[in-house]
């Protein structure tokens, strides 16, 4: 094929590929290990349900195109891909496509990579019609960058598997599709696979009343959340999606992840069960609290930091005091969040009399906060 009709200006530097995933923690703002917050919500199925065509191919190289000159000038990521393989869609095995990639963070590819590729057609896009009109460029992708579906050695088979399948699944008769639904989404959970495993939990969260996981996949499905070699953002969010759906009783699986996790997974673990301060999980992270490690004491006072903890309120005063500031500036933080009056007399104490004055300026700051809240609520 020759190069589409639009003027090239020289080719884009290619960054490193690398796995991004999103997950989402059901009511915890908190950040995950092994994970990094991206824009994408999207899942390998809602990508190929949103997709005209789905191929398999490899990418040749990537050029950045004039599409508009004068002041609006705008630039265009064009992709070259060869085709491997058909999953969805019109398309021939050996051929050589022209792709616009479209959006904000799309995804980034090495020369080489081999990689799924959702299109759209250019009719669809208001924005990139115009760029179509040689009949050369035809498609386009709006592919995040943590939607880079890049088939290395170790997850080729994996993500083919699941990419096929959920073709397939969309030709299924619609009275099928529910129960083939339900395994794949059990298989990718279990999968190991971080990249495969958020695509499952995005279909769960935004699976509504329908439920893509039933109360016999859950031995399974605990497994996973009991699983060392499993992402801890992925156990912290599955375990959130089954006790939200009321699939499982939360506190004995909170209390063991509190208790057995290690080093930066625990401070994870600690900061998601501040959603989930059920009495029981109240009480052990206050234990964390008070504890001799720094990193968790500090990641324990912002997990309690829920409204109207009473319970936390005297173990933060404590805390407020300790000779390391990062222990004493999140304790400042929870008490902020409980805003009860016991809250605000320890933090008023503080900004009076603490003998650390930038814990004195940290503490003022936080009673203002809370004065401008009260104030907005009246």
């Amino acid at each position: 094929l020759k190069r589409p009709a639009v003027l090239a200006v020289g080719r884009a530097p290619l960054q490193l590929g690398g796995l991004i995933a999103v997950l989402c923690l059901v009511a915890s703002p908190a950040s995950v290990s092994h994970a990094h917050l991206a824009k994408s919500t999207s899942s390998l199925r809602s990508l190929i349900a949103e997709s005209d065509v789905v191929v398999r191919a490899r990418v040749i190289e990537l050029d950045t195109y004039i599409a508009q000159r004068g002041p609006d000038e705008k630039r265009r990521s064009i992709l070259r891909v060869k085709v491997l393989e058909v999953l969805k869609g019109p398309g021939v095995v050996g051929e050589e496509l022209p792709v616009s990639q479209h959006g904000h963070g799309v995804a980034h590819y090495e020369s080489g990579d081999e990689a799924l590729f959702f299109l759209r057609h250019l009719s669809q896009s208001r924005e990139l019609h115009e760029l179509g009109s040689t009949g050369e460029l035809q498609w386009y992708s709006t592919q995040e960058r943590d939607d880079a579906y890049v088939l290395s050695r170790e997850s080729r088979r994996a993500t083919m598997q699941a990419a096929r399948r959920y073709v397939a699944i969309e030709k299924m008769p619609t009275d099928k599709r529910a129960e083939a639904l339900r395994r794949i989404t059990v298989k990718l959970l279990a999968s190991r696979d971080l990249q495969l495993a958020t695509s499952a939990l995005r279909d769960m969260s935004r699976s509504g009343k329908v439920s893509l996981v039933s109360k016999a996949d859950v031995p399974t499905l605990i497994k996973v959340i009991d699983d060392p070699q499993t992402s801890i953002g992925v156990r912290i969010a599955l375990l959130a999606a089954l006790q939200r759906r009321g699939l499982v009783e939360g506190d004995p699986h909170w209390l063991r992840l509190l208790r057995r996790t290690k080093g930066a997974d625990r401070l994870a673990v600690i900061h998601a069960a501040g959603a989930h301060l059920s009495p029981a999980v109240n009480a052990e992270v206050i234990d964390i609290l008070m504890g001799t490690d720094a990193a968790a004491s500090a990641a324990a006072a912002i997990a309690v930091g829920a409204p109207g903890n009473t319970a936390a309120v005297v173990p933060l005063s404590k805390a407020i005091l300790s000779e390391n500031p990062r222990v004493a500036m999140s304790a400042i933080r929870g008490l902020g969040k409980i805003g009860t009056e016991g809250a605000r007399a320890v933090l008023a104490s503080a900004a009076a009399s603490h003998p650390d004055a930038s814990v004195r300026r940290r503490a003022q700051a936080e009673l203002r906060v809370m004065e401008t809240h009260r104030g907005e609520s009246r």
